[in-house]
């Protein structure tokens, strides 16, 4: 066997390279998860299966290489494939939490919602510090129509990455499902704290406003995001609606 790491032909039955004391197959499959990583990172990701099965054939318990190798089956949308070797993953570690939690990415992208709710928990458990499977448990519950546990999710991620502009704004609509407004409201507007120019935000805030009896601040908040985005025609529309209203009745 030749030394991936300095060219030097072993013996065939060698465990270690004679020059460089290299361990000869996991040198071999590191050299090929590395090509592997290369190819992905400009977007070849044809080549980068090629390599990952390379390595997978010299180490097949390698579960970093399964677990690569399924994600790059995600990215080519063979959810199928992808599901295969993120569970080969899991036999050969159960408590790999990051590949609970991407196999239920898998399912959540083939809206299989209930094995997605599944896996998502499992990661968790394994690994409480997996925040972003919380957000994506908020995701789940909100299109499974749980929203309590939709909004308890997301609180919790919130908690853990307040910076992280997008809880706000799907906490935000799972709220509003609830008529929540005023937490509605406080939401959004921790959107614009973050991204001051997010039409869409404003105009939320403008809906929220109108349910709660507030014309003034509702037109303020549609003409904000359509001074912002133009082509925001529901808002144009709603703020038109409004100063009809006004006309009429004020």
């Amino acid at each position: 066997m030749k030394c991936p790491r300095c060219k030097t032909k072993n013996p065939r039955d060698a465990k270690f390279c004679k020059e460089c004391g290299a361990k000869l197959k996991e040198a071999s499959a590191r050299i090929y998860m590395d090509r592997a990583s290369g190819y992905i990172r400009v977007g070849k990701l044809k080549e980068a299966t090629i390599e990952y099965k390379k390595a997978i054939e010299i180490e097949p318990k390698n579960t970093l290489a399964h677990k690569d190798l399924a994600n790059v089956y995600y990215h080519q949308g063979k959810l199928g494939k992808a599901i295969r070797d993120y569970k080969k993953t899991i036999r050969l570690d159960p408590n790999f939490a990051i590949a609970h939690y991407e196999l239920g990415s898998v399912y959540y992208r083939a809206g299989v919602l209930d094995k997605a709710l599944s896996e998502y928990q499992k990661a968790i458990k394994i690994d409480p510090d997996l925040d972003i499977a919380y957000f994506r448990l908020g995701l789940v519950n909100y299109y499974k129509g749980d929203l309590d546990k939709a909004i308890e999710m997301y609180k919790l991620f919130e908690k853990k990455a307040p910076e992280f502009k997008i809880i706000h704004y799907h906490l935000a609509a799972a709220l509003a499902r609830k008529g929540l407004l005023e937490e509605t409201i406080e939401q959004y507007n921790k959107v614009l704290a973050l991204d001051p120019d997010m039409a869409p935000a404003h105009h939320y805030i403008g809906v929220a406003y109108y349910y709660k009896g507030d014309i003034d601040k509702a037109m303020e908040h549609f003409k904000k995001a359509v001074e912002i985005d133009p082509e925001d025609k529901q808002s144009a529309r709603n703020l038109q609606t409004l100063r009809e209203l006004r006309g009429k009745f004020f």
